[in-house]
Order: C-alpha cells, then structure tokens, then sequence
C-alpha cells in the first residue's frame, strides 16, 4: 500500500479487529444500517445515497446429491447458525447469520447472478466486471469498510466524483503518529501459511485459527493457501523453495515428520532445510470403532482383532500420516493383524468407518471424530496420549492397556531455512501471544488440542526426535508408498 494521499485510497477487505486496534482509521461500511461490530461507523449511504451492498456466503453440492443428504446438511448448518457461540463469533467480524432453506438460497443466487451480469457494472473502458472492495488508505491516513463492497446504483464509475473525493480526502486529512508498520518493516505485505492438505480438514482449520490472529498482530493479511499431495510434503517443498523473506510460512504436522523417512525420494531435509518458527499444539489420536464392531474395551478389540486375523481393517486418510502410522505402531506393540486401507483423506476415510461395511477402526485426529463420537455414531475405546483428556474423561488411553503407546499429533509454523533472525524472532513472539490469548486459547482447546508455546529451538529439537521415532515405526512396518 502506498504511503499517505489519496493516491494510497484502494478498495479491499481489511478485519473490523484491525480498526478496534487503532492499526486502520473506518469512514464507513457498505450495508444499509450500522452494524453491531463497529457501531460508531456509518454506512457509506449517508454520504452516497444509494450506495449498499454485502458480502454473503453459503454452501453448495454438486447437482444429484440424494434430497436426504441435503435436508440433513441443511439442517444441522442452520443449528449452527442459531448456536449463541457461532453467532457472536460471526458478528465478531461483521457478519450477520442468514437462515434459510436451499430454495431460498438458490432463488438468491439467482438474483445476484443477475444483478451483476447487468452491463452498468462494467468498466467504461475495459467493459468487464468491477469489484470495489473496502475503500482503505494506509494506517498512517485512515481505514476500510468492514465488508466486500459493490456499488449497487448505478455505473461503477458514475458515482457522484465530488462525494467521492470529499470522502477520500477526509481520510487523507486525518494525519496519524507514525505507524509500526510503516512502509519497508516487516511485514510490509500480506504473508501466506501453506498447508499440505485440502481445504476443511483439520491443519486448514488451525492454519485459518492462527492467520487470523496474525492478521490482527501483524496489521497485514495472512492468507491460507492449500497445497495437498504427498501427503503434506508437497506443500513443504513449496516452501523449502520459496524466498527465506518471511512471507511464506508452512503448517507443519507429524505427517511431515514420518514423511522425511517414509519417502525416500523428497527433494530436502525437514531438519535442514526447514527453519521450524513455532509449535502451535499438540492433539492426540483417539482410536475409534463402528459400533457393530463387539469390543468395547482396548483389551477386547485386541483379541477381537486376534480371532479375526487378517479380516479387520482399520483406515486412513493417506500413506504416511499419524493416522497411518499410529495403527502400525498399534499392530507392532500389540501383534494383532490388521489391513490398511487408505482414503485421499480424513474426510472419505470417516465416511467409510461410519458406514461400517469395509473398515472397522480407525486412529484419527480427536476433532475430526469427536462429534461422531459423542452422538453416537462411532465408540471410542482410548486415546493415543498418556493422560486422559477433559474432552472425553471416561475414554481411557490406549497405554492404559498397551504399555508404552503414545501418538501425539503436534502442529506448528515453520519457514524456510535463514529467514532474518529479527523476523523469527517476531514471528514466534507473535504466535505464542496468541497461543497465550484467553480467546484464541479456547478455541484451539475447543478444536481438540493443547496449545504449546516454545521457542523455535525447542520446537526443532522436538521435530527431530519425532522424526527419529517414526523412522523406526516405517523401518519395522515396512510401510512404503504405493
């Protein structure tokens, strides 16, 4: 963003935390009313009557879905907009929860589709689609509106041009103290979190839990951005390859850790290669079963498993993760027969073992299976940590039957090596602020794990002993990619 002026005046999406911080200076927001989030600003239609529009989102599936599926996607989607804690999380940053039946929301798909197909919202020029996002100067001159803004009178350039320089040049009037984010300090740009696997599983949504609270300590976005394959190590290599600037950050996770051994052919050294920044948490497994599966007890599934030699399976969402090497590392201590298979991830994988047809068990991450747990639809028989866990005290550990187990799913920021010491250094202090914030600490705890703030020293010696004792997992297994 350029300094100062109007000329520094764009149109884009900036936080509502970032203007209660005092880091951006709002002039207005683009819905009709004022909004709960910031109800000192007024709407850009007290200065440009006419002027309204929202962002709104929704879900969709692809056509030929069964009705029930959708009903039931429907439904438990609007009990969530109507769950206190999920509305006063959205209206945190300006968002308004909209219930609705699928009808109704594609009857509004609709009228948007049509509404900007209309000619008006093209360029004079270019005579292609305009999308005026947020009105922001930088910090040093003033703010942003709080959501995506689209101009819904008129032509995009037909504004009125006094009203407009009247509403830019107040903000460039409002000359503040010099920021700590001035032009040239770090960050100076949006920055980006890599993560090695699809959008909505578990690393996503840490990933999406720690941007956010970047975003609002850094005064820069921080984008998430998926990049699956390999299982993570993909998404790694990206960043090993990336400029060591700071701006390129990956999620790491104990997949990440049993690759470096269960593939003999990465390209780099996640103990070389990698400057490991923080841990963020850590999160055990827990194994679960289908319930027509007659063990209730770790004790019973073992010699469940014994009598059935070769006809349990147990799933994972891929070769090489926790999940896979947690029910190798149970087969070893326990010498019980098991087939793996694999699913192209946790959320196919989760299907299957609720179905119940073709696996039977299964040691996933504990926020993916909680919910199936505690509604009934899957029965835990332990946890993979040492000590029992408060999301589900009467679930014992595994080790409480099999001496010595212990999978720990763990997840932190790492960079590539030789990013600038004095940006380390305010990277981790950052995110351990954030894994020490009441909020932020809450809602990891609420996602299954335990936050774990350290220093980046203690955080890449932890990654190499995990390293060393999942490359003994793959040796004895003899698991190899397929």
């Amino acid at each position: 963003m350029a300094s100062g002026g109007v000329g520094s005046a764009y149109f884009a999406r900036v936080p509502g935390t970032n203007i209660r911080a005092g880091r951006v200076r709002s002039l207005g927001i683009s819905s009709a009313a004022r909004l709960d989030a910031l109800p000192d600003v007024p709407p850009i239609g007290d200065f440009v009557p006419g002027y309204e529009t929202s962002n709104w989102y929704g879900l969709g599936v692809p056509r030929g879905t069964p009705a029930e599926i959708i009903e039931r996607l429907n439904k438990d989607v609007n009990a969530g907009l109507a769950d206190p804690r999920l509305k006063a999380r959205l209206n945190e940053v300006g968002g308004a929860p909209l219930v609705g039946t699928p009808a109704d929301f594609g009857k509004h798909i609709a009228e948007e589709t049509e509404k900007w197909a209309k000619p008006r919202w093209c360029s004079s020029r270019a005579r292609r689609p305009i999308e005026l996002a947020s009105l922001s100067l930088d910090p040093e001159t003033t703010h942003t509106f709080a959501t995506t803004i689209r101009h819904r009178g008129g032509n995009a350039m037909g504004l009125d041009r006094r009203r407009f320089l009247q509403l830019a040049a107040s903000g460039a009037a409002l000359t503040a103290a010099p920021s700590a984010f001035a032009q040239g300090a770090y960050p100076s740009k949006p920055l980006k979190i890599v993560v090695g696997f699809a959008p909505g599983g578990g690393q996503d949504i840490l990933a999406r839990l720690i941007a956010g609270w970047l975003t609002e300590r850094l005064g820069q976005q921080v984008l998430v951005e998926t990049k699956p394959g390999q299982s993570g190590s993909l998404g790694a290599e990206a960043v090993v390859r990336s400029a060591p600037d700071g701006y390129t950050l990956f999620l790491f996770g104990p997949n990440n850790a049993i690759n470096a051994t269960f593939y003999s052919n990465l390209s780099f050294d996640v103990n070389k290669d990698m400057q490991h920044v923080a841990a963020l948490a850590t999160m055990p497994n827990v194994m679960a079963v289908h319930p027509s599966v007659p063990a209730k007890t770790v004790a019973e599934f073992i010699a469940y498993a014994k009598a059935n030699a070769g006809k349990v399976n147990y799933a994972s969402g891929g070769l090489g993760t926790s999940v896979h090497v947690s029910g190798e590392l149970f087969k070893q201590m326990t010498g019980v027969e098991m087939q793996h298979v694999t699913y192209r991830g946790a959320g196919p994988a989760t299907i299957a073992l609720l179905a119940g047809d073709q696996v039977h068990v299964m040691f996933d991450n504990l926020n993916s299976q909680i919910n199936h747990i505690k509604e009934g639809r899957l029965r835990a028989l332990g946890v993979t940590s040492v000590k029992r866990i408060p999301a589900l005290p009467d679930v014992p550990t595994v080790a409480e039957t099999v001496p010595g187990f212990e999978a720990l799913a763990f997840f932190g920021i790492s960079a590539p090596r030789n990013i600038p010491p004095a940006v380390l250094a305010r990277l981790n202090s950052e995110i351990n602020a954030g894994l020490n914030d009441p909020k932020l600490k809450s809602r990891i705890e609420d996602f299954g794990a335990t936050p774990n703030p350290t220093t980046p020293e203690a955080f890449t010696k932890f990654i190499a002993s995990e390293v060393e004792k999942w490359a003994k997992v793959v040796k004895i297994s003899g698991a190899r990619p397929e």
